[in-house]
């Protein structure tokens, strides 16, 4: 403490005194009881103002504690480590510490509210768009801060309310979940949506109607949906999600219904057409004009059929004989039996005197129905047959083929072309057989299947059989003639040898069982 500043206010004032009592003359005992007096006033003041000091360190210290509690609690609201200021420091400089901090504290409380608010208002916009219960409607909203007799801000039931970085952090992490939720189901929404138009489109659904059974929501959603509403003006919800899919999956089955009724009609109309003898053009044209599955399409198919329907009966007789040729090729392709109660049957339908009433041609429009049916549940299997006796009946010209005696000349290699196409054919035999082998093996009820009331071994076997029998009485015959060839040429004088050559051409291009080319025996016998 500074002595010098209360001497330099006393001194000048003692020596004011001195000249004061020396003009009124006081003696020396007056002049001592006076500085006594003025002393004791001097120290009386003192006293006051140390007191009134003293007060003011109180004071401070109570407002320093009230501070310190006020940090405390922040802390604690805050889920902050304890605040411990720094020691040493005089009061007021601890007192503006401990503002300082505290007004630090509070600008986090206020930051924090503010993100809470805005969190809360987001989840509460989400979970109204989502169609979710209000999951903010019980959070206990943040109360204003009071100030205290001590002019520290202090709260009760604020405190409470004040969020915590987890706690902030779980609702950015719902708003965040609610946001990915609303953008998926967005997203489905538009694909439905999207569906929907395009389905509708296709198969010309302008709604449905009036009093088919849909509620009121149901409806109108639909309604937006085909009046090309935006999606984002949709209500997004569950609910809806499941309404657009009953919707779409209505609308599917309902285009599945066209596109199978539609290619049945096309199917059913391009068989009458054929036995109708309509002209090719007249029937592309048509098709052309009347494509996709819309219910217009529909209606202009059945329309159609019914117009084969008539013209059927206008043209019975021409009808009932091309049906007739159908059946026939239709067996034929089938490789059915030309014997049996089955045979007789076909035989009395397509072959007989069968006229041209009405029930007479239903039979047979059955009977083709049901072979068309056993040709298109086995198609791969009879394309594999069918591909089995394209080979036999190519391999069958090659070998007669190379029975002609001009191929012997070889001009241009006709001969090494023709012997390299039958050992390619001669390959491909096998690996065909092997096919439909396969193929019988996978088909149920494969081992009944039948060519011609064979099975398909015996049906190959049968083949190969009489393709030997037919080599070896050719080779029989050949030598039956080189006989009699002999015999002619022994009997004849002059030029026989010129005679048996001439007469003997056909044998130099002959096949044995094998199957390769050998010479005439009077090629061998020439001198």
């Amino acid at each position: 403490m500074r002595k010098e500043i209360i001497l330099d206010v006393i001194e000048p004032g003692l020596g004011e005194l001195e000249s004061i009592w020396d003009y009124i003359g006081y003696p020396d005992e007056q002049r001592t009881e006076r500085l006594h007096t003025l002393a004791e006033q001097l120290q009386a003041r003192m006293f006051d103002f140390i007191s009134a000091e003293n007060q003011r360190r109180v004071q401070l210290d109570t407002e320093i504690e009230a501070r310190k509690r006020r940090a405390a609690q922040i802390c604690q609201t805050l889920r902050l480590p304890p605040y411990f200021p720094p020691r040493g420091l005089p009061s007021l400089s601890l007192l503006e510490h401990l503002d300082a901090h505290i007004a630090q504290f509070e600008a986090e409380i206020k930051e924090r509210q503010a993100r809470q608010s805005e969190l809360t208002a987001q989840v509460r916009s989400l979970c109204e768009r989502l169609g979710l219960p209000d999951e903010t409607a019980t959070t206990k909203p943040a109360e204003a801060t009071t100030t205290d007799g001590d002019g520290v801000d202090s709260t009760t039931d604020a405190d409470d309310a004040i969020p915590s970085e987890q706690d902030l952090e779980r609702l950015q992490s719902r708003v965040a979940e609610l946001e990915r939720r609303r953008d998926d189901m967005l997203k489905r929404l538009s694909g439905l949506a999207e569906d929907v138009r395009r389905i509708a489109l296709d198969i010309e659904f302008a709604g449905s109607p009036a009093g088919s059974g849909a509620d009121d929501a149901a409806q109108a959603l639909e309604d937006a949906v085909l009046a090309g509403e935006e999606t984002t003006r949709l209500p997004l919800s569950d609910a809806t999600l499941s309404q657009l899919e009953a919707l779409r999956l209505r609308l599917v089955k309902h285009k599945a219904m066209l596109v199978g009724t539609c290619d049945e009609l096309r199917q059913h109309i391009r068989v009458m057409w054929t036995r109708l003898d309509i002209p090719h053009e007249e029937q592309e044209a048509f098709l052309a004009q009347h494509a996709g599955y819309r219910q217009s399409t529909l209606d202009a198919l059945q329309e159609e059929s019914d117009k084969c329907q008539e013209l059927k009966w206008s043209q019975a007789t021409a009808y009932l004989a091309n049906l007739r040729r159908e059946a026939s090729e239709l067996r034929a392709t089938c490789f059915l039996d030309d014997t049996g109660d089955e045979a007789d049957e076909d035989a009395a339908l397509i072959g007989g005197d069968l006229d041209d009433t009405e029930e007479g041609v239903a039979a047979l429009e059955r009977r083709i129905d049901e072979l068309r049916e056993s040709y298109e549940k086995n198609r791969e299997l009879y394309a594999a047959v069918g591909l089995y006796q394209d080979t036999w009946r190519a391999y069958l010209d090659v070998e007669q083929r190379m029975k002609d005696p001009a191929i012997l000349s070889n001009r241009g290699g006709v001969l090494l072309k023709t012997d390299k196409e039958r050992k390619q054919l001669q390959k491909e035999l096998p690996k065909v057989e092997k096919k439909v082998s396969e193929l019988l093996q996978k088909l149920q009820g494969g081992d009944n299947f039948r060519i011609r009331g064979r099975t398909f071994e015996q049906h190959v076997h049968h083949l190969w059989d009489s393709l030997r029998s037919e080599q070896e009485a050719s080779k029989f015959n050949r030598k039956a003639g080189a006989v009699a060839g002999g015999r002619t040429g022994s009997a004849t004088s002059g030029g026989g040898d010129d005679l048996r050559l001439s007469q003997s051409p056909m044998r130099d291009s002959s096949l044995g069982a094998a199957g390769s080319p050998r010479k005439s025996l009077s090629a061998t016998g020439k001198r």
